[in-house]
């Protein structure tokens, strides 16, 4: 008589540790994916940066500048020595 329910909690008790594995498996296989997705991001957004930074020194050569400032039609106009103001530091 002893041996039944000492049988039906050694099952329970086996039945309980294979779905707790199973569901320790489907987490970390979740995670795995998650921490992925999260590198492609990460991956994408260093990418993004190298990009604009290399944009940003590109903008800051001062050829590109002049070059810039000679093709487009800013509106500016040459100014002559009499229009420069020299101001004194006191």
């Amino acid at each position: 008589m002893k041996r039944i329910p000492f049988i039906a909690i050694f099952l329970t008790a086996q039945l309980a540790m294979v779905v707790l594995h199973l569901n320790k498996q489907s987490k970390t296989i979740e995670l795995s994916y998650l921490k992925q997705k999260k590198e492609a991001e990460k991956d994408l957004l260093v990418r993004q940066k190298q990009s604009q930074t290399h944009e940003l020194y590109t903008v800051h050569d001062p050829h590109v500048v002049k070059q810039y400032v000679q093709k487009e039609p800013l509106g500016l106009k040459p100014i002559t020595l009499s229009q420069i103001k020299r101001l004194n530091h006191d």
